[in-house]
Formats: structure tokens, C-alpha cells, sequence
């Protein structure tokens, strides 16, 4: 018998350093035309979520093809900034040392649980060198590109 641990990342293992925020914003500016006024709160929340109220905040509707155009753009603008994340975050303590433990033990699978889309989940698991102790098969994702309806 094995066990599945299931971890948050982000507050969990992570702190970002407000990047995720700022990618957010960029994404905004780039399909939309204009800075945003303002990012939905992201804490404890799915990217869904967030990229949803964000765009309602700003009356736009998050029709299917815009919510594809923003997971779309969000994986990929989160790919190419990730060596951004070990300059403004950081591994919270005690995370490396948990996950290591759970790793030597051969009944345990560890994976995520989380609010990020897969792809910027195996982002920031990747930036803080955390991805291999990971099955990401196991775990559980807000959202992925394929699964942008808004509801």
C-alpha cells in the first residue's frame, strides 16, 4: 500500500515574490490593449478564478475564446520568465527538507494540489528545483489549456 501526499505549492513550498501577479498583468495588457487596473486577489484562489474576476472587473466577458487566449498566454509567459522566480522568491523553510523525507520512502508518492494551471504549476516546480520530487501525473490542477470554458 502506498500513500498520496498532495501539496499546495504556492504559500505551501513557494513564495513567488509577486511575479505571478505581475505575469497576470502583462498577459492582461497584451490580449486586451490596456494595463489592468487591477488583479483579482490571488491568494488561496484558482488561476481560473482570477483570471475570470479580473476580466469581469474590467467588463469584459470571459467568452471561451478569450479564457483559451489568456491559459494560453499565461503558460507561456510563465515559461519564459521562469528564471525570474529564483531571483524574487524563495523555497519557504522546512519545504526542501519535508519533501526530501517523503522521497526516501518508498510508500509514499508525492504530487500537487493546487489552484495553478498544470503548466505554471511544473514551472515553478521546476525554477525552485523542487520538480522531481514530484509525480505530477498524481496530482490535481485548477486548470489546464484545454479546459478553458469559464465555468
Amino acid at each position: 500500500m502506498r500513500t498520496l501526499v498532495l501539496w499546495d505549492i504556492d504559500h505551501t513550498l513557494i513564495n513567488a515574490g509577486g511575479l505571478s501577479a505581475e505575469i497576470y498583468a502583462m498577459v492582461f495588457h497584451r490580449l486586451i490593449g490596456h494595463p489592468p487596473e487591477k488583479i483579482a486577489p490571488m491568494a488561496g484562489r484558482t488561476d481560473r478564478a482570477i483570471t475570470i474576476d479580473t476580466l469581469r472587473h474590467h467588463g469584459i466577458d470571459p467568452a471561451p475564446d478569450l479564457m483559451a487566449a489568456f491559459t494560453s498566454a499565461l503558460a507561456e509567459s510563465f515559461a519564459a520568465r521562469q528564471d525570474e522566480f529564483t531571483d524574487r522568491g524563495y523555497v519557504l523553510p522546512g519545504a526542501n527538507p519535508a519533501l526530501k523525507a517523503l522521497a526516501d520512502r518508498p510508500d509514499v508518492i508525492q504530487s500537487a494540489l493546487t489552484g495553478n494551471m498544470k503548466q505554471i504549476a511544473v514551472c515553478k516546480l521546476t525554477a525552485f528545483a523542487l520538480i522531481d520530487f514530484f509525480d505530477l501525473e498524481a496530482g490535481a490542477y485548477a486548470w489546464t489549456a484545454s479546459s478553458a470554458r469559464p465555468w
